[in-house]
């Protein structure tokens, strides 16, 4: 045997040996079953701690609710829900607002893989009074570095200047001065 094979046999060796002794009491044989079994038990931890983390959220979110703010005789809620939620995850939060015969419209971000991630709803409401959530996404976004857009009812933006999140909410209450 060459002397490269012995050094790379001598490395596994030793990589064996401290997979091992990382899975306490394990044989090598065993190694592949307990790792399967780790990886399942970090699925089922991780599914656990996004329902805990969804759930965190919808609560702040209503408690956000409850002071919204009015501005022009629109009840506007922002909210920030964090770090680590999908646009995906904020338009299903989107569904925990409870709806409101004013004209309302609500604001979530979140940063996910260092972005700002924007969603914005507008009411029928907030809509017959000429504020499209479109527009608005795209004037926060446009603090944040990025872009935006979507419907009157519903639009999604963000970008990359997480710092601007507060010029970016800030001006979508003077959007809606106008």
């Amino acid at each position: 045997m060459g002397h490269d094979a012995f050094s790379f046999l001598a490395r596994e060796h030793l990589l064996l040996n401290s997979l091992t002794g990382l899975m306490k009491g394990s044989r090598v044989e065993e190694l592949p079953d307990r790792i399967s079994e780790l990886i399942d038990r970090v699925k089922i931890l991780e599914r656990d701690l996004a329902k805990f983390k969804v759930a965190a959220a919808k609560e702040a979110l209503l408690d956000s609710y409850k002071k919204s703010q009015k501005v022009e005789g629109i009840s506007l809620l922002i909210h920030d829900c964090g770090e680590g939620f999908s646009g995906d995850d904020l338009r299903k939060l989107l569904g925990e607002v409870p709806t409101s015969s004013d004209g309302s419209v609500t604001v979530l971000s979140s940063i996910e893989n260092g972005k700002v991630v924007l969603v914005i709803a507008v009411n029928e409401k907030a809509r017959s009074m000429g504020i499209k959530a479109g527009t608005l996404a795209k004037i926060a976004s446009g603090k944040l570095g990025g872009g935006g857009g979507g419907k009157d009812d519903f639009a999604q933006g963000g970008g990359p200047n997480s710092r601007a999140l507060q010029e970016s909410f800030s001006a979508i209450t003077q959007a809606l001065h106008q």
